[in-house]
């Protein structure tokens, strides 16, 4: 019985011992607790008194990003608050994507009240963006780069961007007349946010770092604030900007020519290969900016025509349009012009006394690459050499005594050729056809200084009427034809001229090169699919032609119809058009 009494008594001790421990245990947690909580009130009186100092600005003061005091007292409140924070804290607080951003907000909104962007120089907008992003470094630890790129970001897309979106889209932004001013503020964004970007130390963890993917992601992230100024200013603002006023640009004044607000955004349409949908119609702005100019100058005005048209209307595109398009525009918009320009030489006896306007113009023209060499060589044998040819031997006929003179005259209408520029040079000198003028010249006044009139006789030219460098254009052509014909048939031919004509190189088809000049001759858009709705068809680009949609394989054109593609040649893609 005592025993019983003793057990009892013992295990009740033990009990009440691990009671009184564990209620010394919940006493010293609750204590912890108070002192938390204590500390986290601290905190929060803290925070809600410098919140309300930042809140005095938007309720009683306006926040002039570049007043210095104004600045370090902002900078100084941000630093403490996120001095009071531990890290976290700061994670459960979603401190840098929704905290900081409700309090630096309302002051950043009222600095871009003040701020100007299309008015603002580069030095100007880089000085406030840095002036933003020191902000985001005083409200977030040292070494936290992250940090301050992801509050940075979260300002600009919230604040920022709206602001520029707006004025870039209002009717006071004219991409004719104010290219400059846009042009400066988006390389200025892009260049800050480049300068971010390399700044930021990228961390690949080991599986990134082997991946075969790595290089892509790592270029990516170094790029990514850049990369969303390009998508968001870019290619969402600008860009359809310039081509809505492009589709409707009359080109009606030089003082508004196409180089002087398209040329400037050269070096960004490159993204996503904007350019190249563009090209198709600043080709057909081109074309109908010459023929506005033609009809606006009379017959008497041909060289102030050649000029506007050479040096403001073509010559800036020259590096940019590919050769062949920018000898399609001359050939059908300047050539035929040219050509009766040159028809209409006068020729004299004493060269000095001579008009070379027209022949400086034509060989400027192929100099800079504006006329084709079938059509340079053309002009020059057709228009010039030829009636040139006429013109000595009816001076020679009648006067017999002027070898001496004739032979003057030839020199320099052989040095004006051979040496005046080299390019053009060149192509006079492997010339078959314009040698062979050239030596029947001499041959003509080798006959008369010799006496054999019947000589002169068996060597007279064609009348100067007689042709026409479009005809002597075709004769080359088919002349050419038929050489590479016969070098076929002997097994010497050229397998790139060849490939050429079958409109397939080594690289690949370039049937589609047809198919845009055809395009472009017969005014049709031409261009790639783009938006939501890109597709392809088996990896090739669907494209737009007019209301048709088509992909190319080879040298055949494939539309779509009721659900399927159907081979169609070129005439019937036209009425389909």
């Amino acid at each position: 019985m005592n025993e019983n009494k003793l057990h009892s008594t013992s295990h009740f001790v033990r009990s009440s011992r691990s009671k009184a421990s564990s209620l010394k245990s919940e006493l010293e947690s609750m204590k912890q607790k108070q002192i938390e909580i204590k500390s986290r009130r601290e905190k929060l009186e803290k925070v809600l008194k410098m919140i309300h100092e930042l809140e005095i600005y938007s309720q009683e003061k306006v926040f002039h990003i570049h007043d210095e005091q104004d600045y370090i007292h902002v900078g100084t409140i941000l630093e403490s608050i996120s001095s009071i924070f531990t890290e976290e804290e700061k994670k459960a607080l979603n401190f840098y994507t929704v905290f900081l951003p409700s309090l630096l907000g309302p002051l950043v909104d009222q600095a871009t009240q003040t701020w100007d962007p299309l008015n603002s120089t580069f030095d100007d907008t880089s000085n406030f963006l840095f002036k933003v992003l020191g902000l985001c470094s005083k409200s977030s630890s040292a070494g936290q780069w992250k940090s301050q790129v992801t509050l940075l970001e979260q300002l600009f897309v919230i604040y920022l961007l709206p602001r520029i979106k707006r004025d870039l889209e209002s009717s006071s932004w004219d991409p004719v007349t104010d290219a400059e001013s846009a042009v400066i503020l988006y390389e200025s964004l892009l260049s800050f946010m480049k300068s971010v970007d390399t700044s930021q130390p990228l961390k690949q963890t080991s599986d990134e770092s082997s991946s075969v993917f790595a290089p892509e992601l790592h270029v990516e992230g170094k790029n990514r604030l850049g990369n969303m100024i390009k998508d968001t200013i870019f290619f969402d603002v600008i860009y359809p900007k310039l081509s809505r006023t492009l589709k409707g640009y009359k080109g009606e004044s030089a003082d508004d020519s196409l180089d002087k607000w398209i040329i400037p955004w050269l070096p960004h349409l490159n993204y996503r290969s904007l350019l190249e949908n563009m090209l198709p119609e600043l080709k057909r702005k081109l074309h109908a900016t010459i023929l506005h100019a033609s009809k606006s100058t009379q017959s008497e005005n041909d060289e102030l025509f050649f000029h506007h048209t050479c040096d403001i209307v073509l010559k800036p595109w020259v590096e940019v349009i590919h050769a062949s398009s920018m000898h399609t525009i001359t050939s059908n918009c300047v050539a035929p012009r040219l050509g009766r320009a040159l028809s209409r030489i006068v020729f004299e006896k004493d060269f000095y006394d001579q008009d070379l306007t027209f022949v400086t113009i034509t060989m400027q023209y192929y100099e800079l690459g504006l006329l084709s060499e079938s059509v340079y060589l053309s002009m020059v044998e057709g228009e010039v050499l030829r009636p040139f040819a006429y013109f000595i031997y009816n001076w020679l006929k009648n006067d017999q005594t002027c070898t001496k003179n004739a032979a003057l005259l030839y020199c320099h209408w052989r040095r004006l050729f051979f040496r005046k520029c080299q390019k053009a040079s060149n192509a006079i000198s492997t010339d078959t056809m314009i040698c062979r003028i050239f030596y029947g010249i001499l041959l003509m006044i080798n006959a008369v200084s010799i006496g054999d009139i019947s000589k002169l006789d068996e060597l007279e030219p064609s009348p100067p009427f007689s042709t026409t460098y479009q005809a002597v254009e075709a004769r080359r052509a088919k002349e050419k034809r038929l050489e590479e014909e016969e070098k076929e048939l002997a097994g010497k031919a050229d397998p790139s001229t060849y490939s050429r004509r079958q409109h397939v190189v080594s690289r690949g088809a370039t049937f589609k090169d047809v198919v845009e000049d055809f395009a472009h001759h017969n005014h049709i858009p031409f261009h790639p699919k783009l938006g939501p709705n890109t597709m392809t068809k088996d990896g090739k680009i669907v494209y737009i032609f007019g209301n048709a949609q088509i992909f190319i394989d080879t040298n055949v054109v494939f539309v779509l119809g009721g659900g399927d593609w159907k081979p169609v040649s070129l005439n019937e893609l036209l009425n389909l058009a």
